[in-house]
This record gives structure tokens, sequence and C-alpha cells, in this order.
């Protein structure tokens, strides 16, 4: 299944969790599961959808949970740790 997914959001590039439920049925907690896998291997980036300071938009439907996206890298990258001191 995951070599589904990863086809999946690489033939769309950028997809949304709630697009990736709906297309493969499953929960969003499913999808956070594989999400999870790809990102700790580097293959995806995940995308937080944009805070609201205010209401003008009418609510907080744009800004959910199912909301966050998620980019295919076409790579592995992986973070490089970098500690700094203050």
């Amino acid at each position: 299944m995951l070599a589904q997914v990863k086809h999946y959001i690489r033939e769309r590039e950028q997809v949304s969790a709630d697009d990736i439920a709906l297309h493969f049925d499953v929960d969003l907690e499913t999808v956070f599961g594989w999400m999870d896998y790809l990102l700790a291997n580097g293959m995806i980036q995940r995308i937080d959808p944009p805070s609201c300071s205010t209401a003008a938009c009418g609510g907080c439907a744009a800004s959910g949970p199912g909301q966050v996206h998620y980019r295919w890298l076409g790579r592995r990258v992986r973070p490089f740790p970098l500690n700094v001191e203050s």
C-alpha cells in the first residue's frame, strides 16, 4: 500500500492529507502514520496550512489537520543535524 501512496503523491507533486485519505478510503490517523514514515525517510516535505490570526476567512476549515499538504521531493533528503549554541 505504501508504494501506491508514494506513487499517488509523486504523480500529483503536492497533495493534502484529506486528499490522500479520500483517495485510499482511510482515516487521517492512517495517513499521518504513512506520512511520518515517508518524512523520516526524506521522501516528502510537510507543508502546514497557514495559521489564521483573524476569523476574516469565515472559519478555520481551511487550516484543519486534513489540510496539511505533502510535497514529493523526488530524492531522499535527510535533515542535517546542526547544533547551535547561543
